[in-house]
C-alpha cells in the first residue's frame, strides 16, 4: 500500500444472486506534494462483472475524488456461485510502484434456484402408482438432487429411477417414482394413499422442495376371458343341436298355405292324354331325403385385455405425458422417439422444431388422466380411451409469462381443461408407443386478467 495514495470504499462486502447488482464508491486522495495521475483497475472476477464510472483520475496535492464501482454477476449458466475477493487497484502513472489496493468481498449465492413438481399430482390405478418428479434448475450451477418419499400411514414403499438426479444449470430433468402397497389390497374397496416427496440439492439441503402426491389404490379387475370362453362353448353347442335336429325338418316339401304352394318341386311335362291314362295307375312314391346339415365354424371370441396389460398401458401413457412435456419445454424433439412412432412422431417433432425456429415453447404444469376404455384390436394394436385434465401454457417469443397473462393477440394456452381422447397405440419390440390419436371435445382459451 502506498503512503502517497489513500483509497476508501463506502461498502466493502456484498451478497448477490446472479443477475443482481451492488454499488460501492472508491474515494481516492492524493497525499503527495505534486499533481498525480492515477489508473484504476479491478481483479478477482470476470471483467464483465464490474463497471467503473471512470478508470483514470487527476488530483492536485491533498485533493480527492470518487469513482463508482458497480458489481453485477450475470444470470447465465456460466456464473459460478461462491465467495470472491475483488481487488481494486489505484496505481500512479508517474511511478507504477506507488499503488494502493483495497479488497471487496463478494458472495454469489444460489438461493431459490430449484423447483420441483409431481406429475400427475394424483392418480387412480391398480397394484402400483407411476409418477414423474420434474426438476428445474434456474440457477447458475449444476445441482445433484436427492429424492425421498414418505407415507405417514406407513402403507407404501417407494422407488426412484434414478435415485439421484443431476440437473444442469438452466435446464430440467426428471425421475420416475413408483409407489407400491406394503400389503396387497383385500376386498373391492379402493384405498387412498397420501405421501410427501422431498427433493434437495446435495450442495445446499436447505433449498429442499416438497410435493404432496395422492394414489388411489384400486382393486384389480377380475379376468373376463373365462366367462367369454364359457359363453362361446354354450353358443357352439346350441348351434350343433339346431343343425342336427331342427334343420332336416325345415328342408321337407313345402305345403301350400292360403297363398298356395311356394314353388312346385317337380314341373309337369306329361301330355294331357297320357296324363289321363296315368291317372288310373298307382301313383309312384318319391322318398324325400333330408339334406345333410353343414356345421358352421364358430368365430373365436375377441381378445380381451388382461389386468397386467391395462396396468402396462396406464404406466406407458403416464410416461408419454411426461416425455412429451419434457420435449416441449426443453425443445428436444428427439426425446419423443422414446414414446411415439409415426404418423404422430413426425407430426409432433415438426411442431417442436417449429417452436425452436420461432423462439416459442409450451409448458405443461399439470396433467391427470384416467383410462376409460381399452380395446385390443390385435396383439400389437390398441385403442385406448382416456379422460384427461390438463393445463398447457404457451410462451411467445422472448416472453417469460404465458400468452394468457399477456392477453394480446390470439391466446393458445388453456388451464384445468377436461376432455376425452382416443389413442391408437402399437407394440414394437415388446414396447407400446402412441401412433395417433383423436381428441373429442375442446378447451377454452381465456385471458387470466
Amino acid at each position: 500500500m502506498s503512503a502517497l495514495i489513500r483509497v476508501l470504499l463506502s461498502t466493502e462486502t456484498a451478497q448477490l444472486q446472479p443477475g443482481e447488482r451492488a454499488e460501492t464508491t472508491l474515494t481516492v486522495q492524493n497525499l503527495s506534494e505534486t499533481v498525480g495521475r492515477y489508473r484504476i483497475a479491478v481483479e478477482g472476477v470476470p471483467p464483465d462483472w464490474v463497471r467503473l464510472s471512470r478508470r483514470e483520475l487527476s488530483l492536485f496535492p491533498n485533493d480527492q475524488d470518487q469513482v463508482r464501482m458497480t458489481v453485477n454477476p450475470p444470470n447465465v449458466p456460466g456464473t459460478q456461485a461462491g465467495r470472491y475477493t475483488l481487488q481494486a487497484h489505484v496505481v500512479s502513472e508517474e511511478d507504477p510502484t506507488e499503488r494502493t489496493t483495497v479488497p471487496f468481498l463478494l458472495q454469489v449465492g444460489t438461493e431459490a434456484i430449484l423447483a420441483a413438481t409431481l406429475q400427475p399430482a394424483q392418480l387412480a390405478a391398480a397394484e402400483k402408482g407411476s409418477f414423474a418428479v420434474q426438476l428445474a434448475n434456474a440457477g447458475p450451477v449444476d445441482l445433484n438432487v436427492l429424492l425421498e418419499a414418505v407415507d405417514p400411514a406407513g402403507g407404501c414403499f417407494f422407488s426412484f429411477e434414478p435415485p439421484q438426479v443431476t440437473v444442469p444449470a438452466g435446464r430440467s430433468a426428471s425421475a420416475q417414482l413408483t409407489v407400491r402397497p406394503l400389503q396387497p389390497l383385500s376386498g373391492r374397496t379402493p384405498v387412498q394413499h397420501t405421501f410427501t416427496v422431498e427433493a434437495w440439492p446435495a450442495e445446499s439441503p436447505r433449498l429442499a422442495c416438497q410435493m404432496v402426491g395422492r394414489w388411489e389404490e384400486r382393486p384389480r379387475r377380475a379376468a373376463r376371458w373365462p366367462f367369454l370362453a364359457a359363453a362361446a362353448v354354450v353358443l357352439i353347442a346350441a348351434a350343433v343341436l339346431f343343425y342336427l335336429f331342427a334343420w332336416p325338418r325345415l328342408q321337407g316339401p313345402r305345403g301350400g298355405g292360403e297363398d298356395g304352394p311356394t314353388s312346385p318341386l317337380v314341373q309337369n311335362t306329361v301330355p294331357p292324354a297320357a296324363a289321363a291314362a296315368e291317372a288310373t295307375q298307382p301313383a309312384p312314391t318319391t322318398a324325400v331325403v333330408p339334406a345333410t346339415p353343414v356345421e358352421p365354424t364358430a368365430a373365436p371370441p375377441a381378445p380381451s385385455p388382461t389386468p397386467d396389460l391395462e396396468a402396462e398401458i396406464y404406466a406407458r401413457l403416464d410416461e408419454y405425458n411426461t416425455v412429451r412435456a419434457q420435449a416441449e419445454v426443453e425443445l428436444e424433439p428427439e426425446l419423443l422417439r422414446q414414446v411415439c412412432v409415426d404418423p404422430y412422431l413426425t407430426q409432433k417433432m415438426d411442431l417442436v422444431n417449429r417452436n425452436i425456429a420461432d423462439g416459442t415453447h409450451w409448458e405443461t404444469p399439470q396433467v391427470t388422466f384416467t383410462v376409460t376404455s381399452l380395446n385390443l384390436v390385435d396383439e400389437n394394436r390398441l385403442e385406448v380411451g382416456v379422460r384427461k385434465t390438463e393445463t398447457k401454457l404457451y410462451y411467445p417469443q422472448g416472453s417469460a409469462v404465458p400468452d394468457d397473462e399477456i392477453c394480446t393477440g390470439t391466446i393458445y394456452s388453456y388451464r384445468d381443461c377436461t376432455y376425452d381422447i382416443l389413442y391408437i397405440m402399437v407394440q414394437q419390440e415388446g414396447q407400446w408407443y402412441v401412433a395417433d390419436f383423436t381428441v373429442i371435445g375442446g378447451c377454452t382459451n381465456e385471458c387470466q386478467h
